[in-house]
């Protein structure tokens, strides 16, 4: 099974289960930030420190989406195998662990935030 045909039924499966919260792609938020602004939404994909030596391979050669702003100076990473965003250390989210890699695809709750530089995820929870 490929890593995009993996990461899309583990997003499948995962995200059956989070009918309150609209899940989305980084790709999704990039074109439009504004329509998502002040909103919980669901991403899975893979998480990795800003200390990391390597991300996830599914992650690899993945682009920074645009727009989205480094928000702290200890910043990881958030990829859902199409973008890659910043992500902010979080009171719920420890982002100081290694690649999620080894762990499987993840489930980020995250509200989007939207400024006149920019657009940033603020974690609340990982599944």
């Amino acid at each position: 099974m490929t890593n995009a045909r993996g990461l899309a039924l583990a997003a499948f499966l995962l995200l059956s289960a989070a009918a309150a919260q609209q899940a989305v792609t980084l790709a999704e938020i990039e074109q439009n930030p504004a329509a998502y602004a002040g909103r919980q939404v669901v991403l899975v994909g893979y998480l990795w420190s800003w200390f990391a030596h390597e991300r996830p391979a599914a992650c690899a050669n993945v682009p920074q989406a645009e727009g989205n702003l480094m928000r702290t100076r200890s910043d990881g990473y958030f990829c859902d195998g199409m973008r890659t965003a910043f992500l902010p250390p979080g009171r719920n989210v420890n982002v100081l662990v290694g690649p999620s890699e080894r762990h499987g695809a993840l489930q980020l709750v995250a509200r989007v935030h939207v400024g006149p530089e920019g657009w940033w995820l603020e974690p609340l929870e990982l599944r």
